[in-house]
């Protein structure tokens, strides 16, 4: 009976074989502190491809390459969503298991087709142990609880974006929930701080268009931690992506160059199989074998190189 249903989910989000999206955004984090307030400032460009098609658990499953490139570094995650009916699965991944690998989570991501004031939950519970702050620390793990986890579509409205306006469901994630960071058991308790966090929360809002893909997304995150005296640890962050470029059609050639040279007469774009841009312009490049994918005007040519 499943196959009855195959793409109800994954072709109305958009989320389609060899699926290029290109975003651009910002990304805004600000700590204050007892002992100095810090902030930080960083452009950024964003890939997303559609890269694998498979079976998840007896349901359609596709796989996303997302690299995101900082002007202070990257970040690269490999993400899993499956459809079961008109609802989207994904192995939604919050930071890294105590051996260092990415920690996924199965949640009810997305109910399709949308419907203005349609909520759900999303399936996130707790405790979860691993390292969910970013520091590495493998001499103390962080614990992470999500007490409310709600997914609502609020409206549908234009949106505009440079790749052009569009009609878009716009879409609200919120978490709440509590953490045990080793960041501030390590580094702020001389200072007295309980290291549980007094509130954890996390306000997501997505610009969809069905069909096509996100065109838009917006995330807030605020984490305060509690210290005697009534003194406080305030961390926010902000992070915006818009959608820059896409493609929805790829057409492929296959090209056997023994001298790993080709030449591109007409001003391309040319991307690694994971979406970072390598070459801008015209010219002579040296490719080593592989996957490549040339963005001539609106065309994009898959290349492959043997």
């Amino acid at each position: 009976m499943i196959w009855l249903v195959v793409g109800q989910a994954l072709n109305y989000l958009g989320i389609t074989d060899n699926k290029l999206f290109e975003y651009g955004g910002w990304r805004r984090d600000s700590t204050l502190a007892p002992n100095g307030n810090s902030g930080s400032y960083s452009t950024k460009v964003e890939t997303l491809f559609v890269n694998q098609s498979f079976t998840y658990n007896g349901y359609p499953g596709k796989g996303i390459y997302t690299a995101v490139y900082y002007q202070s570094g990257s970040n690269i995650i490999e993400d899993t969503v499956y459809e079961v009916a008109d609802t989207l699965r994904r192995l939604y991944i919050i930071g890294k298991n105590t051996s260092g690998g990415p920690y996924k989570v199965d949640i009810k991501a997305v109910v399709t087709p949308f419907s203005i004031n349609n909520s759900w939950r999303l399936g996130l519970s707790g405790p979860y142990v691993g390292d969910f702050d970013g520091d590495n620390s493998t001499q103390y793990y962080d614990t992470l609880w999500w007490f409310a986890d709600t997914a609502k579509v609020l409206s549908y409205e234009n949106v505009t974006v440079p790749a052009g306006t569009f009609s878009a469901y716009k879409m609200w994630v919120r978490l709440k929930g509590r953490i045990w960071s080793s960041v501030i058991k390590t580094n702020a308790g001389n200072l007295g701080f309980d290291p549980y966090s007094d509130s954890l929360l996390r306000d997501y809002y997505i610009w969809w268009v069905p069909n096509l893909g996100y065109v838009k997304d917006s995330l807030f995150s605020y984490v305060q931690w509690n210290g005697p005296f009534s003194t406080k640890i305030i961390s926010k962050s902000w992070e915006v992506s818009s959608l820059q470029n896409h493609t929805t059609s790829i057409a492929e050639r296959n090209s056997i160059i023994s001298n790993g040279l080709i030449n591109f007469k007409d001003n391309v774009i040319l991307y690694d199989v994971s979406g970072k841009v390598l070459f801008k312009g015209k010219g002579l490049v040296k490719l080593n074998k592989g996957v490549y994918f040339v963005r001539n005007k609106q065309k994009l040519t898959k290349i492959i190189v043997r």
